[in-house]
């Protein structure tokens, strides 16, 4: 594990020249040759979240690069504010009373030309007996969503396989113990009746890796099996994004770059727009979600954390190992120690783009790093 880190921190000098490098390449340099979406998704309860909608100018760059723009569900499905902490306020009340951009939220996202992504849960612990609990409220924020004058394009499902198939590691999450035949059905279910009502809706999944499922293979040939699987029962998989573990993957020996070059090309290979999220392991503040932290904590559990990778130090491993992703994402779902019992879902703070720690300052910067040559 020291070693690891000496190799990647190590990286950190020409990491951290990034910005005024990049910058250089952003105003003089286009890639048409090559093209990269840019999803962007705040973490769920950043404090600055709404403020992206009343101060346009702190991100005006970085929208540039941005194609599109991700909520969860609970955002927009008219919970409370109070009822889910890992929100905090950005719920659906106050992203159309406190929004000043022109037309509120999700019109001014579309004029922007940037289009909507919704996130959601749909084979977890809370919907094994019923897939109708995950559809109804994906269908609510969608309606309000067109409601108040925009569009979603895409939805994400959660990590059904890992929520519905019985656990192998301990990641303090309750389960279905679906085979994986009951996750692909409920998949179709929860599919289907979303593609009822909104037929456009392209609809893909997030995994984590390494996965680890009833049968344990460390390989992403186990994600591929899962993948064809869903197009066997009738389910399209028109993309795929994965929740890289790095850790874990070390820890297990795994020869990451060839495995996430194995797994791009399958997706290449099966028509699946493949994306890779470029996450900080530490969320307690911009700089940790950044630029990780290199030793053990405590986390408000009680239990030790292992020091952490951060976004910075992450982007420059996976660009060696698959170069330019279909899809470059940027969400942040890692809760502020301490994270129990509440769920703070805060960092990296969203504004300003200057800020080179922020969300979208990682943005404007990283996302031209991941073009240039």
């Amino acid at each position: 594990m020291a070693v690891v880190f000496v190799v990647f921190f190590a990286a950190l000098p020409v990491v951290n020249a990034l910005p005024a490098s990049v910058a250089y390449y952003a105003l003089n340099a286009m890639s048409e040759a090559q093209t990269m979406e840019v999803w962007y998704s705040p973490n769920g309860g950043s404090k600055d979240m709404i403020r992206l909608f009343q101060h346009p100018e702190e991100w005006e760059a970085s929208r540039k690069q941005i194609t599109v723009f991700g909520f969860l569900d609970l955002h927009l499905d008219g919970t409370p504010e109070g009822i889910y902490t890992r929100v905090g306020p950005n719920v659906l009340a106050n992203f159309l009373s406190q929004s000043t951009v022109p037309g509120g939220p999700f019109k001014w996202l579309n004029d922007q030309g940037i289009k909507i992504n919704l996130e959601c849960g749909a084979v977890k612990a809370w919907s094994c007996d019923d897939i109708m609990r995950a559809v109804n409220p994906v269908l609510i924020a969608i309606d309000n969503v067109v409601k108040y004058g925009g569009r979603v394009d895409y939805i994400t499902i959660d990590e059904s396989f890992a929520g519905g198939m019985p656990k192998h590691w301990d990641w303090g999450l309750d389960t279905c113990n679906f085979t994986e035949e009951q996750v692909a059905d409920q998949l179709k279910i929860f599919v289907d009746a979303i593609h009822d009502k909104y037929p456009d809706v392209q609809i893909g999944f997030w995994e984590p890796w390494p996965y680890v499922s009833e049968l344990p293979d460390y390989s992403t040939k186990e994600i591929q099996r899962l993948l064809l699987l869903l197009k066997s029962k009738g389910v399209p998989v028109p993309f795929f994004s994965l929740d890289f573990d790095h850790f874990y993957a070390w820890q297990l020996g795994l020869d990451v770059n060839a495995e996430l070059r194995d797994l791009q090309q399958f997706c290449r290979d099966n028509e699946i727009s493949f994306g890779i999220n470029i996450i900080g392991d530490e969320g307690s503040s911009n700089e940790t979600y950044a630029y990780g932290v290199d030793q053990p904590t405590i986390d408000g559990c009680g239990k030790q954390r292992t020091p952490a990778i951060g976004a910075i130090p992450l982007a420059v491993e996976l660009k060696s190992a698959v170069g330019m992703p279909d899809r470059l994402m940027f969400e942040s779902w890692v809760a502020y120690p301490p994270a129990c019992p509440i769920d703070l879902r805060l960092y990296p703070e969203n504004l300003p783009e200057w800020n080179p720690v922020s969300h979208t300052g990682l943005i404007r910067y990283l996302a031209e790093y991941f073009r240039i040559p």
